[in-house]
């Protein structure tokens, strides 16, 4: 039997959700091979919030044969993960996390040299991201390029 006394007539909304922020896009790209290793930094227009965040780096040769994917991992605006992808012999190598930070709406990653050796003269590297699994930018040209030693 109901109790008169506890239920309510009145229909309540339902709860309006939390405003969800924009997701971070890639402002800037630079990649200094000058050093030992491959130094990436990513500028954002704001600093990774909640969620799996991704920004990288593709990286192939110039008929497509070698084509690898340089990738920072992110969760709740940590980095989780730094690793190299290779497509051509299907390999993903875990680079050490202490290789790469992310300090407000900067992330910045130290990969091997070998990362982008020997992708010849017609290479082509963009960046891209990723939230959640879902692409939210590809084909992001670099602003800053300096080399040292290694054709890239």
């Amino acid at each position: 039997m109901r109790d008169p006394r506890t239920e309510s007539r009145v229909e309540r909304p339902a709860p309006v959700p939390a405003p969800v922020p924009p997701a971070p896009l890639i402002a800037g790209v630079s990649v200094d091979s000058s050093g030992p290793d491959v130094r990436v930094e990513f500028e954002l227009n704001r600093p990774p919030g909640r969620g799996s965040y991704l920004v990288g780096l593709r990286a192939g040769d110039a008929d497509r044969t070698t084509i690898r994917h340089l990738t920072v991992s992110l969760r709740d605006g940590r980095v989780t993960g730094l690793s190299t992808y290779d497509f051509g012999t299907a390999t993903r190598t875990v680079h050490p996390r202490g290789g790469a930070s992310c300090a407000g709406a900067s992330v910045t990653a130290l990969f091997p040299r070998a990362s982008l050796a020997g992708l010849g003269e017609d290479r082509r590297i963009t960046a891209y991201s990723s939230l959640n699994g879902q692409e939210l930018q590809a084909g992001i040209p670099l602003t800053r390029v300096v080399t040292g030693g290694l054709r890239i």
